[in-house]
Formats: structure tokens, sequence, C-alpha cells
């Protein structure tokens, strides 16, 4: 479990003082993936950062699995990470930046070197491993940081930004990973921009704006209570006036509005998909002229993060 008590930073500079994060508090359950979504300098990575122990906080306490950064080497043993930097040893080979890890994890010799053998495989960097890092593309590298934290069993696994550079097939397998690793227990962090990702992947997700959280919730309950708009569009062979005509009769002028071109029309609502649904129903039951496919669409997580973003 992690836990962030009131957490605050700031950043001073010669000229100013940057508010990084304002009492910020969460609760990160065994076994959960916690995605924290944000635009750039939110304080993503910064809250990162206090977690691993990189930067102290102002104020405010951080626990992971009821330790807190002050008991260094037992803390250090609870997390892998994953940073937005890639934190590698540029000058070892890519085989050696993981056996340190290794190493440095007391993992012993034959152990070590079957762990190291699986995460080249199932990264695909066997080819690689002979190569110093610096020699890498940053795909890569970020493959390598990601292959360090897979080679380990610690309780919590860090991701600040980890699929930005990753192709897609790469990217796939770490996010299957990542569902595995919590289906064991491990809890997983994940901080990211990749909305669509997120939205997939993680069990909560922390909204952080201006330093601040300002909801926690499953995706779903995040678009059921932000959700602004759904839509249904009807595919047909023909748009004609009977048609348009029916529409706009069956439409509730408070919520809805539509749009048409030459083969399909666009119902846009404010009311909830089963709305939307049974409007179709009304309209298709009332007209002669058929209607191919209907498509329904909800808010995503991006329509629901830009309108809380709007309204802080």
């Amino acid at each position: 479990m992690i836990k962030f008590e009131n957490i605050s930073k700031t950043y001073k500079t010669k000229t100013s003082v940057i508010q990084a994060l304002t009492d910020v508090s969460a609760v990160i359950d065994a076994g959960e993936i916690y995605g924290v979504i944000g635009l750039n300098g939110a304080g993503k990575s910064t809250m990162i950062k206090i977690l691993t122990g990189i930067l102290k906080q102002d104020k405010g306490k951080v626990f992971i699995n009821g330790l807190e950064p002050s008991a260094k080497e037992k803390y250090r043993r609870q997390y892998c990470v994953t940073y937005q930097n890639f934190g590698l040893d540029m000058h070892l080979s890519v085989r050696s930046n993981l056996e340190l890890h290794g190493m440095l994890f007391g993992l012993g010799k034959f152990e070590l070197k079957k762990r190291v053998n699986d995460v080249l495989s199932r990264f695909d960097l066997e080819q690689y491993e002979n190569s110093r890092t610096n020699e890498l593309s940053g795909g890569y590298r970020k493959r390598v940081q990601i292959a360090r934290n897979f080679m380990l069993d610690v309780p919590v696994l860090i991701f600040d930004e980890p699929t930005v550079g990753l192709d897609p097939i790469i990217k796939n397998s770490f996010l299957s990973d990542i569902k595995s690793y919590a289906k064991k227990g491990c809890t997983i962090v994940i901080t990211t921009q990749v909305l669509e990702e997120a939205e997939k992947l993680c069990d909560k997700i922390a909204v952080l704006h201006k330093g601040k959280i300002l909801d926690v919730n499953t995706p779903q309950i995040f678009k059921s209570k932000y959700s602004k708009q759904n839509q249904a569009i009807l595919y047909t062979g023909q748009i004609d006036d009977a048609l348009i005509l029916e529409v706009q009769k069956r439409l509730d002028k408070e919520t809805d509005s539509f749009t048409s071109d030459k083969f399909c029309i666009t119902i846009t609502s404010t009311n909830d998909t089963a709305y939307l649904l049974e409007l179709v129903n009304k309209i298709s039951s009332s007209i002669k002229i058929r209607i191919n496919s209907v498509e329904i669409k909800n808010s995503s997580l991006e329509d629901v993060f830009v309108s809380i973003a709007k309204e802080d």
C-alpha cells in the first residue's frame, strides 16, 4: 500500500517560487493500478520523485507499506521505478545495466542470469545485449529501463510516462505485463498523458492539475460523473426530408442536436446512452428509410479531463 499525506512541494528560483504540489493525498491499495494524469507541469514527475525519495517534500508524509523514505534501504527495496528520463548508465552495455540492477537488489548469480535472459527476450533486446546503452535509440533505451523493473519481485512498480517512445508491439506487451503483475498483488503507479491507455489500464485515476488532485475515481465513474455529450450516428443509404423531419420531431430541444451529411445523421445529446438508443428505435420504427447501422459514441476520458481542468 502507498500513502501520500498532505504532500506539498515548492521550487524556488532567484526570481520566482513555483508551487509544484499542494496538499496532495492519496491511498493506493495492493494490487491496484493507479494512474496519475495531467498536463505538462501538473506535478506528476514531482509526485513520483517524492515517492521514490529523490526529492524531499516541504510538508506531509509518504509511505510504502508503512515505511517512510527515511528507512533508506528497507524503503528502497519496496519498489522499482522507470523515470521519464532514462536513469541508465550510458557507458555500460544493455546486459551490464540489467545485471547491475539485479545485483543491487541482491539477486544471486544463477537467478540473476535467468532473469536477465528472460527480460532480454521479452523486450526483444537480445540483439543489443552487448551494445552500450548510449548507442541505442530512445525507444530501445526505454525498453531497457522498463525491462529492469520486470526483473525483480518487489511489491510496488512505478512508471513515469512509460510508453513514450515505445513501438506498438512492445507497448501492448508492456501493458499486458502491468495487468499481470497487478493480478499477483503488485501495486502499480503510472503517470501518463496518454489518456486512452489510462482508461483501459487503470483501476483508479487521479486528475492532477496545477499541483492539486482535483478528483480520484474509476474511469467509468469519471465518464458518468463528468460526461457532457454522447452521440448516436445513424448510417443510411440515403438522407431525405422525411428522415430529417422525423429526427427533428423526436429531439429534445433542450438536450439534443443533430447534423447530417449524404449518408449519415449524427445526434448529439447530454442524455445517457439508454436515451439515445430509445430515440433511435423510435426514429427507425416510424419511417420507411432503412437504417443500415447505428454507432454509439460516449465521452472519452480525454473529454472528461478537459471538462475537469476547465472547471478548476
